[in-house]
């Protein structure tokens, strides 16, 4: 399989993962000065507030933590990282997310934050990683 159908099939993997986990997808390739990231979504409030729950529950967060954190919780704006690989020849894909790479991204929703109605909002940086079709996806990536 080519460079480009390996990438292109991994960005729709990735955004059906997100769909399928109740993201709501906002834009797919944004450009901004020469920065592109992959996808941008929306994580609703009730998935914030289901993942605290997972974590209390599996005891990583006291009774007081929890109740606190679902307070305030609210919908997290998430730019992701797509790299994807059909084998590990050149390396597994998350390593390709260097530290060049994710400063441009946090440079990037900085500049898009700032620019549309998700000021407000919290930001997360997730990567996908797609290796011979397997999904890892790993929030709070950076």
């Amino acid at each position: 399989m080519l460079n480009k159908e390996v990438w292109l099939k991994g960005e729709y993997l990735a955004c059906q993962h997100l769909k399928k986990l109740g993201y709501k997808i906002i834009s797919t390739n944004a450009h901004l000065a020469h920065v592109e990231v992959d996808i941008i979504a929306m994580q609703p409030k009730r998935l914030v507030i289901k993942g605290l729950m997972a974590e209390y529950k599996a005891g990583n967060l006291l009774k007081e933590s929890y109740l606190a954190a679902k307070k305030q919780a609210q919908n997290v704006l998430v730019f992701v990282e797509v790299k994807a690989r059909s084998s590990k020849a050149y390396g597994l894909p998350i390593e390709a997310v260097t530290e060049s790479k994710q400063m441009r991204i946090k440079r990037f929703a900085e500049v898009f934050v700032n620019s549309c109605d998700y000021a407000n909002m919290p930001v997360r940086f997730d990567v996908i990683s797609i290796l011979d079709g397997q999904i890892e996806h790993i929030p709070n990536a950076f």
